[in-house]
């Protein structure tokens, strides 16, 4: 569980950084390297960037 925890936890240091550093308007292929990076899908990074938007 604490693997499962700790990526997510760096899953979202990937994303808060980039809504810093881009705002909503994410460059072209940015979902797709950060997912790739933290090898999972797109739709978990898409879903942890709705989730982190909203807090």
């Amino acid at each position: 569980m604490s693997q499962k925890t700790s990526r997510f936890s760096k899953l979202d240091a990937s994303v808060l950084e980039a809504q810093i550093r881009c705002g909503t308007e994410w460059p072209i292929g940015l979902v797709d390297a950060i997912a790739e990076a933290h090898r999972t899908t797109v739709q978990n990074v898409i879903e942890r960037q709705r989730v982190l938007r909203s807090t």
